[in-house]
């Protein structure tokens, strides 16, 4: 700690690996919170915001848009370690927070190839009658799925004007390509790592506290006293 009070951070020195998905190009859109529909289990659409993290591996859908970085109370949320997907402040399927592992990811699906999108259409149709006279928004050419955890799903259709389905598409896909090309030069120890900083690091500034520290430690099998931790930030 500082003489001020404040709390020293420990910078960690970047890797290959954590800074692999620097380079692929994404739109900026996409790091500040694109509008979208997320169709639920019901089939019901309803508003949240897709947002990307600062090194392009956790997507993010959250119903309000980033703050200062951070995701609603992200940063006091304690998620699970080896998470292969993560419902920010829940662990229910139909949380409306929620938050995707790159790792976890299986492929990106243009269209609305799903069951919750046959659901939406269904719900469309009928709140389109000319009784109801409704209508929603479900138009397949800005609309596309996340494939995760084993035909696992989250389903989209984008409503932002500023960006299009497919430049969002083209973008996972180069990720995914990049992840998974660079994970190969790498071992299971690196992921492990990776999975214990990003649960520790809680306001997500890529750096960590330590306490923080201590526990990234401690999640390893690896104990060091405090005062031993604490040498690193004097």
């Amino acid at each position: 700690m500082s003489t001020n009070g404040t709390v020293t951070r420990y910078l960690p020195a970047p890797s290959e690996f954590k800074s692999c998905l620097a380079e692929v190009p994404v739109p900026a859109q996409m790091m500040e919170g694109v509008s979208i529909m997320k169709i639920s289990s019901s089939g019901k659409p309803k508003p949240a915001f897709l947002t990307l993290s600062k090194d392009k591996f956790t997507i993010y859908v959250t119903t309000n848009k980033f703050k200062s970085g951070k995701v609603g109370n992200l940063s006091s949320i304690r998620r699970p370690l080896l998470r292969k997907v993560t419902s920010i402040g829940s662990t229910d399927e139909e949380s409306d927070e929620r938050s995707v592992d790159i790792g976890s990811l299986d492929r990106v699906q243009r269209g609305q190839n799903t069951y919750r999108f046959e659901l939406a259409r269904k719900i469309s149709s009928r709140l389109s009658s000319p009784k109801n006279n409704k209508s929603i928004n479900s138009d397949p050419s800005r609309s596309f799925s996340i494939i995760f955890g084993g035909e696992r799903t989250i389903d989209i259709t984008v409503s932002d004007p500023d960006v299009s389905r497919d430049e969002i598409v083209q973008a996972l896909d180069g990720i995914l390509y990049t992840y998974g090309s660079a994970k190969t030069r790498v071992g299971n120890d690196v992921f492990l790592l990776r999975h214990c900083w990003t649960d520790a690091d809680k306001d997500q500034n890529d750096s960590i506290n330590a306490t923080e520290l201590s526990e990234v430690l401690n999640r390893i099998n690896y104990f060091m006293k405090k005062s031993d931790i604490d040498k690193f930030y004097n």
